[in-house]
């Protein structure tokens, strides 16, 4: 048995003889010296860099959503593009899919509103989508802190592009 692994746990001279100093050899090794197509460092390799983006992205927002995220409403007030108070998401980092053929979403709470967006920019380094609420959508919120998902839904796939508080001020509250 011990040859059946040509000697590499220690028991011919080209292992370590511990086999957790080999297993450390080879867990330290680093990913460049191993990238060749169809090994597992090409594979981790291309695991990494695509991990390495998720939530690494820069949103710029614009109007009622502040730049960490959180959107400021009124209940009873109108946020469009005519009043310039439109919900307006601009990320800039690569960190959002190509919104081509895209049909955007902002979903607050549990269905609490569910309102239609659109794409403005949907590839370069710069994408934009926006969402337009009428006073009537305002109107059928609660008062106070929700949470929301911007949504890009594709033919057979969903993909989050933000999240986070949507405060709901009530009219004496503003």
């Amino acid at each position: 048995m011990s040859n059946y692994f040509g000697g590499y746990f220690g028991d011919s001279g080209t292992g370590s003889g511990s086999g957790g100093a080999d297993a450390d050899a080879i867990w330290d090794e680093l990913l460049s010296g191993h990238t060749i197509s169809g090994s597992a460092g090409a594979a981790l390799s291309s695991i990494l860099s695509i991990v390495s983006t998720i939530g690494s992205g820069r949103i710029t927002v614009t109007s009622p959503v502040a730049q960490t995220g959180t959107v400021r409403v009124i209940i009873g007030d109108a946020y469009t593009v005519a009043l310039g108070r439109s919900l307006t998401w601009t990320e800039s980092s690569g960190g959002w899919p190509v919104l081509t053929d895209a049909d955007i979403s902002l979903e607050v709470e549990d269905g609490d509103l569910v309102a239609s967006g659109e794409v403005v920019t949907a590839t370069g380094s710069s994408k934009v989508v926006r969402v337009e609420l009428s006073s009537t959508d305002t109107n059928s919120l609660p008062p106070g802190e929700l949470q929301y998902n911007l949504v890009a839904m594709f033919a057979s796939s969903r993909v989050t592009l933000a999240r986070g508080k949507f405060i709901v001020y009530d009219r004496e509250d503003s």
